[in-house]
């Protein structure tokens, strides 16, 4: 097994102030979220801290595996950012812990469409790698401590706080924040580069074959069964985000690369049918949603 970092953006935190969220009762996913001084010492930080803490409990009460993420939260450029933690192993590894950690109906789905040598190679974040109950601890340090599954940095000057409470030109936290955990978790893409993570064992080009190129002229959908393409990733004439982004819709969704200022924008069920298929187990029934059209014209603010 091989132990590396990784990031979609790269950035530098100083020291850590301890702030642990309580889990939801009755659930056994937990977070340990850790604050930079660039957000305690910020004039907003009590709701900047607030909403932050309320997506990670949104997390809590919808998956029930037994792990604790730690997380390093700070300010930062752009729109949002993540670094990360991943370990990378022979796909007969990966593939075998999502055959024996299958639970969910779309776990059972998608298991019957994989096979152990799908990739040569397959990477997880350390998080993602324990809630297969593999042995992937935390490795990344911050500030001086260490033990961290990764790293969201975001930009609150240019957001508003209140998730149900929108600001004309600002952009939603809540909505940023899960962007960026769900990569911490383990939602990044390797297309473009030789390493598949999890997620592009679920990527397909639309006509039943699994999609892992950097090719922008072609398009690449997440989707459980080959069949059915849920949503389409951030690929075809691709000109900023990750590739494990979705292409930017109207409304916006969550995992867009690009999203729309001045609207609050719910995590949907895309995300965490994604989370749910790469290890993680999802309680309750999946929500069904619309699917958005794609908004070529991508407005909003890239998360560069």
């Amino acid at each position: 097994m091989f132990v590396v970092s990784g990031a979609c953006r790269c950035f530098k935190p100083t020291f850590i102030a301890l702030c642990a969220c309580a889990a939801v009762e009755g659930s056994a996913m937990q977070f340990q979220a850790v604050y930079d001084p660039s957000i305690n010492n910020d004039a907003q930080a009590p709701a900047i801290k607030a909403c932050i803490n309320s997506v990670l409990k949104m997390y809590e009460a919808r998956f029930s595996d037994n792990i604790t993420v730690k997380i390093y939260f700070q300010k930062g450029g752009g729109l949002g950012s993540s670094s990360w933690g991943y370990y990378y192993n022979g796909s007969n590894v990966a593939v075998n812990a999502l055959y024996a950690d299958a639970k969910t109906p779309d776990d059972m789905e998608a298991v019957k469409h994989l096979f152990t040598q799908t990739y040569g190679v397959v990477a997880y974040t350390s998080a993602n790698g324990r809630a297969l109950g593999l042995d992937t601890g935390g490795f990344m340090s911050y500030g001086g401590d260490g033990g961290y599954d990764g790293a969201v940095s975001l930009n609150t000057d240019i957001c508003f706080f209140d998730h149900y409470r929108p600001v004309p030109g600002k952009f939603d936290l809540f909505s940023v924040a899960a962007h960026e955990i769900d990569e911490v978790l383990g939602t990044p893409s390797g297309a473009g580069d030789w390493l598949a993570f999890m997620t592009d064992l679920f990527a397909y080009d639309g006509h039943g074959n699994r999609s892992f190129n950097g090719d922008t002229n072609s398009h690449s959908y997440f989707s459980i069964d080959g069949v059915k393409m849920l949503i389409e990733y951030n690929h075809y004439h691709r000109s900023g985000g990750d590739w494990g982004d979705w292409v930017a819709h109207s409304p916006s969704l969550t995992q867009d690369y690009a999203i729309f200022s001045g609207i609050r924008i719910n995590p949907g069920p895309y995300e965490f049918r994604l989370l749910d298929v790469i290890g993680y187990d999802q309680v309750g029934p999946v929500p069904v949603m619309p699917v958005y059209p794609a908004n070529p014209s991508s407005p909003g603010l890239t998360r560069l």
